[in-house]
Formats: structure tokens, C-alpha cells, sequence
């Protein structure tokens, strides 16, 4: 009876929210975006920097390597990734550098694959960076 009415705060967006918002604008590929910027984060120092090199399992490697063999997972079970493997298997039947065991001719491929996605994930990178 003689309480006083509480008014609740108007809702504020979180910090993660704009940050979200914001990408959506700038970046062709926000949730790309949104997790090289999240693995820096999780490497940056006190000073909020991280790079050009970052210290991994005592050694010390370009962030931009490290970038891209963390994200190389994500694309495991895309179609092109598969395709690629398809492609890679090709060139090496082709070029007779496939080897006859299936095992090793697995390994081999598997190999070049991975060869081929870190290059053209330092390329991702670079876009998705500069478009920061």
C-alpha cells in the first residue's frame, strides 16, 4: 500500500549485441568476422594487442598461421571441402604422385588439402581483417 512503484532500467543492448550490429554492416562476412575477432580477443595481451607473432605449445608463430589453422576445422563438412578433396585425389592420380597404398594415398591427400585451405584461409583472413 505505501510501497513505491518500480520502474525496471529501459533494456540497453550488451556490448556483444552492437558489436553483432555493427559487423552486419561492415562485414560481407559478419560471423567469419565475428570469430577471427573472438580468437584475437582470446590471444590479445593485458594491452588488448595481439601479434604479429604469438607464443603456441613454446613456439612462436605469425598470428595470422595460427588464425587460419584454428579456423580450418570450421569448413570440414562443407561441399567444397569435399570437392577439393576430390580435385586433390584427381591431380595426384594424374600426375602419378598418388601413392597405391589407400592409407598413405588418404594421408597424402588429407595433406594437400589442408595445404591448399591455409592458403586460401590467409587470403579469408586478410579480407575479413581488412574489412574490420
Amino acid at each position: 500500500m505505501f510501497h513505491r512503484t518500480i520502474t525496471p532500467a529501459p533494456h540497453v543492448a550488451s556490448d556483444l549485441a552492437t558489436l553483432l550490429d555493427l559487423l552486419a554492416e561492415v562485414s560481407s562476412r559478419p560471423r567469419y568476422a565475428f570469430m577471427v575477432l573472438n580468437l584475437i580477443a582470446e590471444v590479445a595481451g593485458a594491452d588488448g594487442k595481439a601479434g604479429p607473432f604469438i607464443v603456441r605449445d613454446g613456439a612462436s608463430i605469425p598470428l595470422r598461421d595460427w588464425l587460419g589453422q584454428s579456423l580450418t576445422p570450421m569448413g570440414g563438412r562443407d561441399p567444397r571441402r569435399l570437392a577439393l578433396a576430390d580435385r586433390v585425389r584427381e591431380e595426384l592420380a594424374a600426375d602419378g604422385t598418388l601413392p597405391a597404398d589407400p592409407a598413405l594415398a588418404k594421408t597424402c591427400v588429407a595433406a594437400e588439402v589442408r595445404h591448399r585451405v591455409l592458403a586460401s584461409g590467409k587470403t579469408n583472413l586478410s579480407r575479413a581483417v581488412s574489412e574490420l
